[in-house]
């Protein structure tokens, strides 16, 4: 926490020339997959919401918040390892903040980083065991692709890494405010 109070505080620092005129808001939606260690999860399609800020042509701060309906996997727990199946739900929600690098004037390739909660949910659970190992919060990054169609409509394609063992993969639009 201590980190992203620091990097928050650079940020201020920063001149404020670098803050052009190319400020916009923006909001996504966008299609995706989980990828986790321990649980077969090749079934998980969460739904990802975008809210952000493009500061400049360089920097935006973008808020994000998945939900995956209830899907049926399995989990290993105990110490014998044995995958148990169960009825999973999870949500994320995080704060990032990204620096844009232009590659010409169709596509942006893009790096986040920033602070994300994960909270799962199984059925059938005598013991919270199980979700206390996959629940989570703290430092998250990633990158992506941004395709522009028009002044307002761009495709992206996005990779972000939740923790060593877990990442989520999606693909959608995102629209100016």
């Amino acid at each position: 926490m201590l980190r992203v109070v620091l990097f928050a505080f650079a940020l201020m620092l920063v001149p404020k020339g670098v803050f052009a005129a190319t400020a916009h808001g923006y909001l996504g939606v966008f299609g995706g997959a989980l990828l986790m260690d321990g649980m077969e999860a090749e079934r998980a399609r969460p739904l990802i919401y975008t809210l952000g800020y493009r500061m400049s042509s360089l920097w935006a701060f973008q808020f994000e918040y998945s939900d995956a309906k209830a899907f049926r996997g399995t989990v290993k727990k105990g110490d014998d390892n044995k995958p148990y199946p169960h009825d999973i739900k999870y949500t994320t929600s995080g704060a990032y903040l990204m620096f844009i690098r232009p590659m010409g004037s169709w596509v942006d390739v893009n790096l986040k980083y920033g602070y994300v909660q994960v909270d799962y949910s199984f059925d059938e659970l005598s013991e919270d065991s199980a979700k206390e190992r996959f629940s989570f919060s703290g430092e998250s990054y990633g990158g992506g692709i941004t395709l522009k169609m028009t002044n307002s409509l761009v495709l992206t394609l996005d990779y972000t890494q939740l923790k060593a063992d877990a990442a989520q993969l999606s693909a959608g639009v995102e629209f100016d405010l």
